[in-house]
């Protein structure tokens, strides 16, 4: 993690602890920091942005009901995320008894950020990470929540191992697991995407 990110991490805390102690506006500060990050993980996990936006406000109703039982020194970042996964978790099992569209339009954009200015490569990444999260669908919750968290969203091992509860190898065996997967679910699929790169 860089510096920036690290004192925003910090400074997400310090709003949680303000929050705890009394300050009424220190959640809504937190919630607005943070609450793109959360959507972005949880609609990577659930494929649906419904179910995103769900998972994201249960997450912080459950962050705010359980914010006396942070501990100060503990990673809120690894904390946070633990939250959002388990309840995207539940949301995926929850869907899974009946599944809605799982990519539309508006929730494809989430997903697609840092695209250059060359079109055809504007294109090609979109078809990618269009296909990418209609496929992640195939993963098992384990195996989507480790790609998402350690691939999409760039988090250490380390951070990943701590927000799941499991060790830093099993972090990494779920990674390549869920990489060779995808892949060659999108050679199956949608053979010419992986071409045109």
């Amino acid at each position: 993690m860089d510096g920036e990110t690290s004192r925003t991490i910090d400074s997400w805390g310090a709003l949680l602890v303000r929050s705890r102690d009394g300050d009424d506006l220190a959640f809504e500060e937190l919630v607005r920091a943070c609450e793109r990050r959360v959507l972005t993980i949880a609609y990577q996990i659930t494929g649906n942005l419904h179910d995103a936006q769900d998972v994201a406000q249960e997450s912080f109703l459950r962050v705010y009901r359980s914010r006396d039982r942070f501990q100060d020194g503990r990673s809120f970042e690894a904390w946070l995320y633990r939250i959002v996964v388990n309840q995207a978790r539940k949301s995926l099992a929850r869907a899974r008894r009946h599944r809605v569209d799982p990519l539309d339009e508006r929730a494809a954009e989430v997903s697609v950020e840092g695209v250059g200015a060359d079109p055809g490569a504007a294109a090609v990444s979109a078809s990618v990470s269009a296909a990418t999260m209609a496929l992640l669908e195939e993963l098992s919750p384990r195996l989507r929540s480790v790609f998402v968290l350690r691939d999409l969203q760039g988090m250490e091992t380390a951070e990943v191992s701590r927000i799941l509860g499991c060790a830093e190898a099993t972090v990494r065996r779920h990674s390549a697991e869920a990489r060779i997967r995808l892949r060659r679910l999108l050679e199956e699929r949608h053979p010419g995407i992986q071409k045109k790169k």
